[in-house]
């Protein structure tokens, strides 16, 4: 185990002054209403990030068979653009949950502007204590947001107020290979991006179908998406920060430094072939 792979705890008030913070970033890049990754169909083909934000939502809302008349549960809803979507899209309902007040704030008001606040909406609540009862969802999503917490946890959760049948997709951050010992400057890499991140621990491909099965869930699905997600990505969120540098520093009170230090980060994550992205499945029995 290394520090890549273990522990660090995180206060859920301590992620929801972060996702507060980081609220403005879809405006301030242009990312649309999006606070995930990017996936492109054609690595070698760059794009829009936008696109492909919203085409990494649509990979994970195809593995979810929702429409009128159905409830779907958002784990860690962001500024609302994938619920709102979904929504808007398939007829189902969908309830998004955030420790950030700031999140629910925009999402509501996203929600409201698209025509959808009777389908969509959003409310302050913590995933490893779900305000629900059993069964009470058909599906439910998350985008990059079980990596702040215990994943069997927080899966185990999930599943609870699933009715039996329901379905969940996720997209997870991952290590899919130890770092050599000769990349020491990559794990320092890897480690400060979770750190600034509030990332738990980074999970491994080959303990997936474990960790869903000790949730309570079965025909678990991990779908290695790494080479149509992590590098452009990150190359393409580097060059957009780049060319706004001047506007993060006055619209989100950044400092100098701390973007620089983002950056580089961001530019390595880009290059490091053992950090990987996974696409998963699985339902409730």
């Amino acid at each position: 185990m290394t520090l890549i792979t273990e522990d660090t705890l995180w206060a859920p008030e301590e992620i929801g002054v972060r996702y507060d913070k980081i609220a403005k970033v879809p405006a301030v890049l242009s990312l649309g209403e999006n606070l995930h990754f990017g996936y492109w169909d054609d690595p070698a083909a760059v794009g829009d990030i936008a696109d492909a934000m919203t085409r990494l939502s649509s990979v994970v809302f195809g593995k979810l068979d929702v429409g009128p008349g159905h409830r779907v549960l958002d784990v860690g809803c962001g500024v609302g653009g994938p619920a709102v979507r979904l929504a808007k899209t398939t007829g189902a309902e969908v309830v998004g949950i955030t420790v950030s007040q700031e999140q629910v704030r925009k999402a509501s008001e996203l929600a409201e502007a698209e025509g959808v606040a009777h389908l969509a909406r959003f409310q302050l609540a913590d995933a490893m204590n779900l305000p629900f009862q059993e069964g009470e969802f058909d599906a439910a999503f998350a985008l990059e947001s079980i990596m702040h917490m215990d994943r069997v946890g927080v899966l185990s959760r999930v599943a609870r107020v699933l009715r039996p049948g329901g379905q969940l997709a996720l997209t997870d951050e991952v290590l899919l290979a130890p770092i050599p010992a000769d990349r020491a400057e990559d794990e320092d890499i890897l480690v400060r991006y979770m750190r600034s991140n509030l990332i738990r621990s980074l999970a491994t491909v080959e303990g997936y179908p474990a960790l869903l099965v000790e949730a309570g869930f079965v025909d678990g699905e991990v779908l290695d998406v790494s080479a149509n997600v992590i590098t452009l990505t990150f190359q393409t969120l580097w060059q957009r920060a780049q060319e706004n540098a001047r506007k993060i520093l006055s619209d989100m009170g950044s400092q100098q430094r701390d973007v620089d230090e983002e950056l580089q980060v961001w530019q390595r994550l880009a290059e490091i072939p053992e950090f990987g992205y996974l696409v998963v499945s699985a339902r409730r029995p």
